[in-house]
């Protein structure tokens, strides 16, 4: 076999994938753990701040050379300039990020596209090289449906300005996606329903299905039956987890205690100021705050909720549950793309009144609610797991592309 050094990936994040707080920061670092197993990684980030001692010791460890570019839509005159070159190349406006930040940083010269083996993008916003030309080389990670991505966050919009400019992005994303996509060597959804939706705007472009992973050997169960029963969220405080919470805490919290008083709802992960003070007053719950490990607050809580109805990609923190062997009540629309059968390994509620019925009944039934958490890992250990399941399959699709574009040297 090619020895890691002679096959070299160039490795392209929009954000650092370190510390990884964020599902999206979990997946980039998942793929660059996994290809950083079989190649010689070059990392090319464009990131708002420069990395700390910290994060560029973590990330060497996958990668042989880190090159950072500052992203140059900080200030109200860099989004203007970014509009602008949104526009007048008709592009999605993060691939405009990425030109104007490239153009601006002399380090965005390093990022050498034409010396790598195969390249790897964990988004869309670094593909304008191939927009009007073939990039047989080329791998691009959706992580969500491009369009369907835009159409649900103009959905999800309060503010009518912002939900305006969001619709000119969708249809920017939808043109561009059409002209990028049949270039590119592969293309990979998260989904299978992703990749449906994609392959409905261009047909022709090469589609690939790699889950929302998860290391099913750090995220291990090791329960204990809580003294109250406890109720589990995770995310951060972004728009479409905010109208979860405020959804739940208004329609399905409420029925919850008046069944279960005693019950107490735990909101892991990194959430504002702004959104705590929002949910001050709600009775009986807490916030972890920005901890690094997730896992002490999924052993000991008794159900995770998931009250997502409509939601572009699949929910990482699902994958992340099912690992830790928690029960999970969800909407159907909360664990689309997960391999998950309803009333098994999850309990799938229809409307608010059932959530309130499923959430009930599994906080009063503790073996019950133990039998589906240990087949929802049953789930993760066949289907989700980076290390046996997902990384063995990511890594052949490269290799296909690097032999590929190999023969077409020849």
């Amino acid at each position: 076999m090619t020895s890691k050094e002679s096959r070299k990936l160039l490795f392209l994040a929009f954000e650092s994938p370190w510390p990884a707080y964020s599902g999206f920061q979990k997946r980039t670092l998942g793929l660059l753990t996994e290809l950083s197993r079989a190649y010689q990684i070059n990392l090319g980030l464009v990131i708002k701040y420069p990395l700390t001692y910290e994060q560029r010791k973590y990330l060497s460890k996958f990668a042989h050379k880190i090159t950072e570019i500052q992203r140059r839509d900080m200030s109200l005159l860099d989004k203007l300039k970014v509009a602008h070159t949104a526009l007048i190349l008709q592009v999605p406006y993060h691939v405009a990020v990425v030109e104007n930040s490239i153009k601006a940083n002399r380090s965005g010269k390093d990022i050498r596209l034409k010396e790598s083996n195969c390249i790897y993008s964990n988004l869309a916003h670094w593909t304008l090289p191939i927009r009007n030309r073939p990039g047989i080389r080329w791998i691009i990670d959706q992580h969500n449906a491009d369009v369907q991505f835009w159409e649900i966050y103009a959905h999800e919009c309060t503010n009518p300005l912002v939900r305006a400019i969001a619709l000119i992005n969708k249809n920017l994303t939808l043109r561009y996606c059409r002209q990028m996509y049949p270039n590119a060597g592969r293309i990979i959804s998260v989904s299978d329903e992703d990749r449906s939706l994609s392959l409905k705007i261009c047909p022709d472009a090469r589609f690939d299905v790699i889950l929302n992973g998860v290391d099913c050997d750090y995220f291990f169960p090791n329960r204990s039956r809580p003294t109250n029963p406890q109720l589990l969220f995770t995310g951060t405080s972004v728009n479409r987890n905010m109208k979860a919470l405020r959804q739940f805490f208004k329609d399905i919290y409420p029925k919850i205690r008046y069944k279960v008083p005693e019950v107490e709802f735990i909101i892991g992960g990194n959430f504002s100021k702004k959104a705590r003070k929002e949910f001050a007053c709600i009775p009986a719950i807490r916030f972890t705050g920005k901890v690094g490990d997730l896992r002490p607050f999924y052993n000991k809580s008794s159900i995770f909720v998931n009250p997502f109805d409509e939601i572009y990609g699949s929910k990482l923190k699902v994958s992340e549950a099912l690992a830790m062997g928690i029960c999970v009540v969800s909407y159907s629309g909360g664990v689309k793309g997960m391999p998950v059968i309803k009333d098994e390994s999850v309990l799938i509620a229809h409307d608010n009144k059932e959530f309130a019925k499923q959430t009930i009944y599994a906080l009063s039934n503790h073996d019950f609610a133990e039998k589906i958490g240990k087949s929802g890992r049953l789930v993760a250990e066949k289907y989700l797991d980076w290390r046996r399941v997902l990384g063995p399959r990511l890594r052949r699709i490269v290799n296909q592309v690097m032999d590929s574009e190999a023969n077409s040297d020849e």
